[in-house]
């Protein structure tokens, strides 16, 4: 009789179990990391484990990630969020938001990101549903930062921000100095001040242009290069509401950690300047810079004037179609049909050719990433048989590890047969800091943008992706690490090969094995 009370208990006890956990999946459900995030009327509350970065890394993390692990993830700027999607099998699907939250301690005035996300079933009959979405996503943020570097640390005082979304440029406006004045060239009737300007200071380097669209601020500055972490190109600096000579206008700024101000300016006709505003603790002044060299002879285009104009370049037929030349970089083959370059190889023409041999195959852009500067690319027919490059798959590459670039460099000058150049890991990090970036004193050029470093064992290390200005240092090279690399063809489901190599290999044999797998890759307008 007892026993079977007891079973009874227990029995009831699973149902009201399963019942919850029912209700929690076909309902929002609001999830932290382990232990549960505990709020009181929207605000978090009790010690917080926290990722030590700044709001812009964690939003750039958590989309990632969302990428990575769910079906659908897009950043919802209204809503200051990432909105997601996922469906598993067994189970069911799930939609909802993630929210990075900025936490500011008050002892230390330190600042750190948690993640929220919130999420409802879909007429689910999982009851672990909910868990299997959380885990997947906060297993991935843990993963993430492990490989970012990103350290935590615990708060048990402190205040509750919100961030702010960027803006970002319309994906018709290039996110490249060069694409952008040839798309500012090519415009039938430029405005005034449309151009491209440098902060006093060095910093950053603008690309301004007129957005009829918005019916307040119709001029948006937005970031064509810059010299901090916290920016990435594409995203807006400034929002400008008019822009007269000899007057003054009312902006929107973001500064430095991307908190948003208002701000008052004076135009000039050769420049802008801020009135009581600093960033970064440098006065603002906008100064135009003389692009003529990407323009076409008789543009005039400078900074802030110009009339519109065709960009001439050399031209070539293939078939019944003309193409004008932009630019050249360089691409190598991961599989039969697909290939790696730069995002900024191919972010300004609309037709990319490879030469393969004494041929020339067509090539789509399937994938890019503007942040770690990557781009995946397919043949548009057939495919290639030439050796596929394997990535690396052993551990991190230590200062000092000798490595090898192939590529095209600088055709006008030097050719269109493939370079080897050699050098060193020289540092863990990129240009500031960058944590997705080896610094290489491998002698890299323009060209070689796109094309493999290979370690010892003519394993893909990384990308060539940028230099530093030989007038400031000399032999400073960056690539994009495999690690990165990886992590960018996986998320968009991009065939590649990995090798686990000691093989001991010279920079000959790397060259006869590999040569013939690395291609000249050009960047071409189609006239007609």
């Amino acid at each position: 009789m007892r026993k079977n009370l007891v079973l009874r208990v227990l029995g009831i006890l699973a149902a009201l179990g399963m019942a919850v956990m029912l209700a929690a999946c076909n309902g929002p459900v609001s999830m932290g990391a382990s232990p549960a995030i505990k709020q009181v009327g929207g605000q978090v509350v009790g010690p917080q484990d926290v990722y030590e970065m700044s709001f812009f890394e964690a939003v750039d993390m958590a989309l990632t990630v969302s990428k990575d692990k769910f079906r659908e993830a897009e950043i919802d700027y209204e809503g200051r969020s990432i909105r997601v999607k996922n469906c598993m099998y067994p189970g069911g699907c799930m939609s909802g938001e993630v929210k990075p939250l900025l936490l500011r301690d008050y002892n230390t005035h330190k600042s750190g990101v948690i993640f929220l996300l919130d999420i409802k079933g879909e007429a689910s009959s999982d009851p672990f549903e909910y868990k299997r979405h959380s885990d997947l996503f906060y297993g991935g943020i843990k993963e993430y930062a492990k490989l970012r570097g990103v350290p935590q640390t615990t708060f048990r005082h402190y205040t509750q921000e919100e961030g702010t979304f960027i803006e970002i440029a319309p994906k018709d406006v290039p996110r490249d100095l060069a694409g952008f004045v040839y798309w500012l060239d090519k415009k039938d009737n430029p405005q005034p001040y449309e151009g491209v300007y440098e902060f006093s200071n060095g910093r950053y380097t603008l690309g301004l242009y007129y957005d009829a669209s918005d019916r307040v601020y119709k001029y948006k500055a937005m970031i064509l290069e810059t010299r901090t972490r916290e920016w990435n190109a594409g995203e807006i600096k400034v929002k400008f509401n008019k822009l007269e000579a000899d007057s003054g206008c009312l902006s929107r700024y973001f500064l430095q950690d991307k908190s948003e101000v208002g701000a008052t300016w004076h135009v000039y006709s050769d420049g802008l300047v801020a009135e009581n505003l600093s960033d970064g603790g440098s006065n603002i002044v906008l100064l135009p810079v003389d692009v003529s060299g990407y323009t076409s002879k008789d543009s005039g285009r400078s900074g802030n004037r110009g009339n519109s104009g065709k960009k001439s370049g050399a031209t070539a037929k293939k078939g019944e179609r003309t193409y004008r030349a932009l630019g050249s970089g360089t691409a190598w083959l991961l599989s039969s049909k697909y290939l790696v370059t730069c995002n900024h190889v191919v972010d300004t023409g609309d037709t990319y050719f490879l030469r393969v041999g004494d041929d020339y195959k067509e090539v789509r852009v399937v994938a890019r990433d503007a942040d770690l500067d990557l781009a995946a690319l397919k043949l548009v027919e057939g495919a290639i048989d030439d050796p596929i490059l394997p990535l690396r798959k052993n551990s991190v590459l230590e200062n000092g590890s000798e490595v090898y670039a192939l590529g095209f460099p600088k055709v006008g000058i030097l050719g269109m047969t493939i370079k080897i150049t050699d050098g060193i890991i020289s540092a863990q990090t990129g240009f500031n800091g960058r944590a997705q970036d080896y610094q290489i004193s491998v002698p890299i050029q323009g060209g070689n943008s796109g094309g493999p470093v290979l370690d010892e064992s003519g394993n893909v290390a990384g990308v060539a992706a940028s230099i530093i200005r030989h007038d400031i240092a000399d032999n400073v090279s960056f690539m994009v690490k495999y690690q990165f690399l990886k992590m960018f063809l996986q998320s968009h489901n991009v065939e590649f090969t990995e090798r686990d190599s000691n093989e001991s290999m010279k920079a000959k044999d790397i060259f006869r094995r590999y040569g013939s797998s690395v291609y000249l890759l050009w960047v071409l307008e189609r006239n007609n």
